[in-house]
């Protein structure tokens, strides 16, 4: 609770200060999860006064909270506002703690008790408990299975989308790292920890964890550091689609005719070839295809195009494949040259970028690269 507490806070202030949507939607995220923790806190302390009013924010929150955290994907990866498509994915929250809400509210002491101690606690069918328990009794049940419908729904659907958004990056840009949701990426793998552990824990009941603090101990430090990954990554994610779109404004193509499509894309090609291997212009920092539309006096359509049938490859993909067979001309060259220069000869502007790119393209890093020459060198 303390945690998602804090990183709320954290995106208010990012949100205050950049005005960013994504910033605001896993701020909401962020308070949801907030609440959620909140209610397992009543829970486990047993505060029994307190429970008709937790569980009902807690039973809106666990059903918020996956939905919530898909919007902030769609926020960052999608122009289009599916407002529709967003109500739907937050009506089951508000219509499960609306009934939950309501029918403690009709309930009389000695049935939320009953409630409380048999079905909460216990996590046992209470018969010939009164409409009221049965109702809530059905709720709850109900609500385990949304839970685990948007556990899929949100793997799978905001999977695809960071993928979608990726792929225009490395078409876009050589260099990715600060752009790209990779890292947001490896979140949805870490996400899916979490999903694993959270479904199994909502099928167990919270009931299990409640007998003493080593079991309530174990999930509560796994889910603390990985929501702490989780929100972090996300304050660092400055870069949407609104900034993707914004640096690459639309242009107007004149369409090919069919008798001119492949002399025009083989001309760009060698333009384009001739234009890496004689001025090296995969080196410039942060090169984008803006940049090679410009230098080739042509537009972007037209080298996506060339990439794609004749390369078979991204923008990205391309400029750095050019980049890593350059580096290994400078490691023949100078074994012992230190990773930073090589780095910046290369044109990356980071280390991180170089080396994952080069294990990338050789399948090693560059020091078991230069293990591997010398150890060829000394059986030649």
């Amino acid at each position: 609770m303390l945690v998602c507490l804090f990183w709320s806070a954290v995106l208010w202030m990012d949100w205050r200060r950049q005005g960013s949507g994504a910033k605001l939607r896993l701020m909401v995220f962020s308070l949801a999860a907030t609440l959620l923790y909140m209610g397992h806190y009543v829970y486990f302390n047993r505060e029994y006064d307190l429970i008709p009013l937790t569980d009902t924010i807690y039973s809106m929150a666990n059903l918020a909270v996956f939905p919530l955290y898909y919007l902030y994907i769609e926020e960052v990866t999608e122009s289009h506002r599916h407002w529709k498509r967003q109500a739907t994915l937050l009506a089951p929250s508000l219509a499960v703690g609306t009934v939950v809400g309501v029918t403690y509210a009709c309930m009389d002491r000695a049935e939320a008790q009953q409630f409380i101690d048999t079905h909460l606690y216990a996590q046992q069918l209470t018969l010939g408990g009164g409409i009221f328990v049965e109702i809530q009794q059905t709720t709850h049940f109900i609500a385990k299975i949304i839970f685990a419908t948007e556990v899929i729904f949100v793997l799978v659907s905001g999977y695809r989308k960071i993928e979608k958004f990726d792929e225009m990056v490395e078409n876009c840009y050589a260099d990715t790292d600060r752009r790209s949701l990779r890292r947001v990426k490896t979140v949805l793998g870490v996400f899916v920890v979490i999903s694993v552990v959270s479904f199994i824990a909502n099928i167990i009941g919270r009931h299990c964890f409640g007998f003493s603090n080593i079991p309530v101990a174990i999930p509560s430090i796994l889910f603390s550091t990985l929501l702490f990954l989780l929100l972090y990554i996300g304050h660092k994610q400055d870069f949407t689609i609104a900034d993707l779109i914004r640096e690459n404004q639309p242009e107007s193509v004149t369409p090919l005719t069919d008798s001119t499509i492949n002399s025009t894309l083989q001309q760009i090609e060698e333009d384009m070839d001739a234009l890496m291997q004689q001025e090296k212009i995969f080196l410039l920092p942060d090169l984008r295809i803006n940049d090679l539309a410009i230098r080739l006096h042509t537009n972007r359509e037209y080298i996506y195009q060339v990439l794609r049938h004749c390369k078979g490859a991204s923008f990205a993909e391309y400029i750095n494949r050019q980049r890593i067979d350059y580096v290994i001309t400078l490691l023949k060259e100078d074994p012992s040259a230190p990773a930073t220069e090589t780095c910046i000869k290369a044109g990356y502007t980071s280390q991180s970028s170089y080396f994952r790119n080069f294990k990338r393209f050789t399948g090693m890093t560059p020091r078991e690269y230069l293990q591997k020459k010398l150890q060829r060198d000394d059986n030649a």
